[in-house]
């Protein structure tokens, strides 16, 4: 497949940057972790429609989406999401072709968000129980991962509150990391997907973590940060890593 140019992505992202700084209150902590080299899928909880462009504002680097099938009913509408960077992806089945279409992106050291809960929380419910794709996805490529915590963006339902996005939102990016390249059964791919959406709980307040709540304690077996892959002075390379708070430091 043929990696998409994104032709109308640079006047969104550019316009809808410019419309997040008149309007919204948005803080970032640990923007420096988004920027990484070659393949590499972001990682995100998911609240409201405008999530994709908000995530996509932050990215130093252009990103690819999978989007809901019903957005690309309309020939205009997918003329546009397709021209921005987005591909249709059915959410509740096992789709495939849309996995195929981003592991290929991912080969041409493309950049691809994801959104594993594959439909958004609503009434701060927090995190939900999310799909294995994004799991396999990374298994199989061999992407780095960068998970992305995000709240404050609730009430950012209406696409044309792009026009206007007042809100307070807050984003705190954890550490990239690395799924294990050996996984192959369903029971091991929704234990490395439970570990993925972990990350992403880890860079939550606690209320927003949802069923992962109480997981922020437990080691990971199956993905691995990078820092955690070199070896050190005092020992080889590790091979699990413990979840630790985020610090505070915020970079805006």
């Amino acid at each position: 497949m043929k990696p998409n140019r994104q032709w109308f992505f640079p006047f969104c992202n550019t316009a809808f940057r410019g419309t997040l700084a008149m309007f919204a209150d948005i803080e970032v902590q640990h923007r420096e972790r988004l920027k990484v080299d070659g393949p590499v899928i972001y990682v995100s909880n998911h609240l409201a429609n405008l999530d994709p462009p908000i995530v996509a504002s932050l990215l130093p680097r252009r990103a690819l989406f999978l989007a809901k099938r019903e957005l690309f009913n309309n020939p205009l509408f997918t003329f546009l999401l397709k021209g921005w960077g987005a591909y249709p992806v059915s959410r509740y089945s096992a789709d495939l072709h849309a996995l195929r279409w981003a592991r290929a992106m991912l080969a041409h050291r493309r950049a691809v968000v994801m959104f594993p809960e594959g439909t958004r929380s609503r009434n701060l419910e927090g995190l939900k129980k999310s799909h294995i794709g994004t799991a396999l996805l990374a298994t199989q490529s061999g992407a780095t991962l960068v998970p992305i915590g995000m709240y404050g963006t609730d009430n950012l339902q209406n696409i044309l509150k792009v026009l206007m996005p007042i809100a307070k939102i807050r984003v705190s990016v954890g550490e990239p990391f690395k799924v294990s390249t050996d996984i192959s059964d369903r029971a091991t791919l929704e234990h490395a997907t439970q570990e993925i959406m972990t990350r992403v709980a880890i860079n939550l307040p606690p209320e927003r973590r949802g069923i992962f709540a109480d997981k922020v304690s437990n080691s990971f077996e199956l993905t691995t940060s990078i820092e955690d892959r070199h070896p050190t002075a005092s020992g080889p390379q590790a091979r699990t890593a413990t979840i630790s708070s985020p610090t505070s430091r915020r970079s805006v």
